[in-house]
Parts: structure tokens; sequence; C-alpha cells
């Protein structure tokens, strides 16, 4: 299944390769999880994309040099690759990917915006993914039966030791829709979810049943019982608070509604509240689990704190060797083991350049979105989903603004 799978975005990369690169882009996060001879399909379909791009393109220079990601970019690629040199642990594939991920920032500046019809492009394939993964997440918290995942593996698309969750919290089956861990999918609800709703309510940009993908993409981010992602996605959700909404009397309507059915909900609420107070009341990891993975963290970090001590050095090395590391729930964690403090402000970095970016497009309120998927970061390790898949999603939403201020 992965061979057809490559063929098939080989085929439609070469009937066009413009939009062939801008699927495989947004594809990313599920092509990592597809492997051929024990390398992720994205390795080899990004090579591809990568290279035509850098052959055919004529403004590939002027987007470099212009661009805010220019820096940010090759500091972290350079951590890559230095990481990897001189660390305890090569892992050359993977400081490839990673730094050709960053790569990619400039293939999506360039093509949408020399090509009005790519962004639209773009849109409907986000929103494609979007409506079939919200929906099979939907069922899977009500069946506790994921169709995806489970087609996927059967297939042979997955590797068969592809995790399914079968852990409840606050009462509903923990969703991972086609993803290998709850937070991923989390996360990346949370990048289109976000995404959608700034272009419907900013951007006048909509679609058919808008609001109910909107709206089933937020309630996916409950269904993965991820804490960081509850309150990464509750400071993302101030970016689209105004105060003259205050005025709309479909808003009060709401407020009223939700004051009315509070009470059959508010057992509900309470014990996802009380799990951010006392995190012995629910599995996974509390605070003092926490302080464990970062004591582990920082004696790693002693041993090499400039450069880390390799690529996927957490997951090959640390980790079997400190079970108390869990699944390194953290941003910080593995990129200071692996990178160390280089890799650290370069991650920084790109967070910064992410905010420069928006306020250069007129989005300074989306500044706030990026904080928000920091926080969700900072507080859990989100498998599969990247800084870069982020700032891919950050790029396209700026080509939908329109040139106005206090967007």
């Amino acid at each position: 299944m992965p061979i057809i799978i490559f063929a098939i975005l080989l085929l439609y990369f070469l009937y066009d390769y413009r939009k062939g690169s801008i699927l495989i882009l947004l594809l990313t996060p599920f092509l990592s999880m597809v492997l051929i001879g024990g390398k992720s399909l994205s390795l080899f379909l990004g090579l591809i994309v990568l290279l035509k791009w850098m052959i055919a393109s004529q403004r590939k220079w002027k987007v470099f040099s212009t661009s805010v990601f220019l820096c940010p970019v090759l500091v972290l690629g350079f951590s890559y690759l230095i990481s990897n040199h001189y660390g305890r642990s090569p892992h050359l594939p993977s400081a490839i990917t990673n730094t050709m991920q960053l790569f990619f920032v400039f293939v999506l500046i360039d093509y949408l915006g020399r090509f009005a019809y790519l962004k639209k492009y773009a849109l409907k394939v986000v929103i494609v993914m979007a409506a079939v993964l919200s929906i099979n997440g939907l069922i899977e918290t009500l069946t506790h039966y994921n169709i995806i995942l489970n087609l996927a593996i059967t297939t042979g698309l997955y590797p068969s030791d592809t995790l399914i969750i079968t852990e409840i919290r606050y009462g509903l089956k923990r969703a991972q829709s086609a993803f290998g861990m709850h937070t991923s999918w989390g996360g990346y609800a949370f990048i289109v979810c976000c995404f959608l709703l700034y272009l419907k309510k900013y951007c006048n940009i909509t679609f058919k049943y808008a609001n109910y993908l909107i709206i089933l993409l937020g309630m996916n981010i409950f269904f993965t019982g991820a804490r960081s992602a509850f309150l990464g996605f509750a400071v993302a959700l101030l970016a689209f608070v105004d105060i003259k909404d205050l005025k709309s009397k479909k808003v009060w309507g709401l407020i009223l509604l939700v004051i009315a059915i509070s009470p059959l909900f508010i057992g509900y609420f309470g014990d996802i509240v009380s799990s951010f107070t006392d995190t012995e009341k629910v599995n996974g990891s509390n605070a003092d689990m926490r302080q464990t993975q970062f004591d582990i963290c920082f004696y790693y970090l002693s041993q090499s704190p400039w450069i880390g001590n390799g690529i996927a050095f957490t997951w090959e090395y640390v980790l079997p060797q400190n079970k108390d590391l869990l699944g390194a729930e953290s941003l910080w964690i593995p990129v200071l083991i692996d990178q160390g403090i280089l890799g650290a402000v370069a991650v920084s970095s790109m967070f910064v350049a992410c905010m420069i970016y928006l306020i250069k497009h007129n989005a300074i309120r989306y500044t706030i979105v990026v904080l928000g998927f920091l926080v969700f970061n900072s507080m859990s390790s989100i498998p599969n989903i990247s800084i870069t898949d982020f700032v891919y999603y950050v790029i396209l939403l700026c080509m939908f603004i329109p040139n106005k201020k206090n967007k």
C-alpha cells in the first residue's frame, strides 16, 4: 500500500507539479507515518518537491532573501545538521527530513504568492481532510472504533505496531483519528480549526457547512482528552473575542443557552478543571512525572549543552534507559536533549518569525493563536505535527488576508 500511495502522489505531481507540491506538503503529517524501506514517505516525496522547486523557480533567491523565515530556517537547519554530525546519535534521514521541511516554507510562499488558484486549491484540500478526519474522530469517540486507523493498519499503509488508544478520559474514548497519538490529532484539529475560524470571521471566506466543520473540529479537540490541547485552545480562542460581538443578539442567545444547559455538564467540565489543579485525578502524567521528565532532560543536556546529543537521541537512547521519560511530554524536552541550547533558540525563533510574518500581513490578532500553540506544545509532545506544519497554515492564512489593518 505505501508503494501505491507513493505512485499515485508521484503521478499527480508529474501531472501538475504545483498542485502536487501543495498536496504533498499538506499531507506531510500523515506521510511521515507511512514507511517505505523503514524511511518515511515524506522524505522521498519531499525531496522531489524541493528539487523541482530549486530547479524550476526563478524567484527562489528573492523569496529566500526577503523572507522573515530565512534566519530561523537557517539556524534551525544548522542545528539539525550539526547536532546530527557531532552528536552521539547520528540519524541522517531524520536530519534531512527535518531540514527539508523547513525549506518547504519558501516553496509555499513562492507558489501561493505567484499563483492565486493554488491558495483556493489548498483551502479545498484542507476542508476535505478536516471534514473526513473530524467525522472519523466523532465516530471513534461514540463507537470506540477508529475506521481510518484500523483500515490504514489492516491494508499495511501504517506500520502494524501503530498504537490504537483505548483509554477513556472524562467519560469519553480519547480520539486520535488518523494519527498515532491523541495529542497529534489535537494539534492538527487545533491548527485547522483556528485557521478556518479566522478565515470565516475576519476574511469573509466561508463554504458550505463551515460552521458545522469548525464546531466539529473544536469538539474533536475535547475528544482527545488532552489537557494541554484544552489550555492551548483556550488561549487561542482569545484571538477571536471582540467587544462588539457582545452587542449581537445571537451571541447573547448563545450565552443564555450555555447558562441554561450548564447544569447538565457541570460535572464533566468540573472534572476537566479539577484535573488541572489536581493532576493525580486522571490517568497520564501528573506534575511529579513531568518534573521527573525535565530532570532527565537536564541531565542529558548537561552532557552536551550547546548542540545536544544528536537527532532522535531522546527516543533511541534516553527513553529505553529512562522509562520515567514516558512520552517526553513537552516540545522542549527532545529539543534540548537532541539539539541543545542552539536548538531551543532556533525553535523559539520560528515562533517569533511566525508572529512577525503575521504582523507584516496585518494579522496581529492571530499572534495569540501562535501563543496558544506554543502553550499546547510546551505542555505536551505532538508527534508528527511540527512547528513547520503550523507555519504552513500561517503562510496559507496570510495569502487570504485583505490589505486592512487590525485583522
